[in-house]
């Protein structure tokens, strides 16, 4: 299987409507930082991903779709945002979230917890979930 380009991704985002994108820098995601760096759409650097995840719901509210990237540990700054802010007042946003340690995968002994619960975080916050792997399984995701 072929890896998820940066550009291919950001491209399939636009065509789908994205217009934003908020989030805080991760490794796993460099790619998609840099490209997004690039200026092809506004991007807000968060402090924290519930920042971030405030940003799409504003966005949204303003009539823009924002994307928000993050990576799987900062979920724990996102939730209540997620769960008093977005469910509360059903906001749609697309969380694109890099998963470290999460099985089989080995990794750094600090993502080996969230690694193994975070599907489970998000779906006790009733979240749709989808791997992507391919810019174009994302179309099939956000429409």
């Amino acid at each position: 299987m072929n890896a998820l380009e940066p550009s291919e991704l950001l491209e399939k985002l636009i065509d789908a409507g994205f217009r934003r994108a908020a989030g805080v820098p991760c490794s796993t995601l460099a790619g998609l930082f840099d490209t997004l760096e690039g200026g092809r759409i506004p991007y807000a650097n968060a402090p924290n991903e519930g920042e971030a995840l405030a940003y799409a719901a504003g966005s949204w509210l303003g009539g823009e779709h924002a994307a928000v990237i993050c990576q799987n540990s900062g979920l724990g700054n996102l939730y209540n945002a997620l769960t008093s802010l977005l469910a509360t007042y059903r906001i749609p946003a697309l969380l694109l979230c890099g998963f470290r340690g999460a099985p089989p995968f080995n990794d750094e002994p600090q993502h080996q917890l969230m690694g193994a619960i975070s599907a489970s975080v998000l779906q006790l916050a009733e979240a749709r979930l989808t791997t992507v792997r391919r810019a174009e399984e994302l179309l099939r995701f956000v429409d």
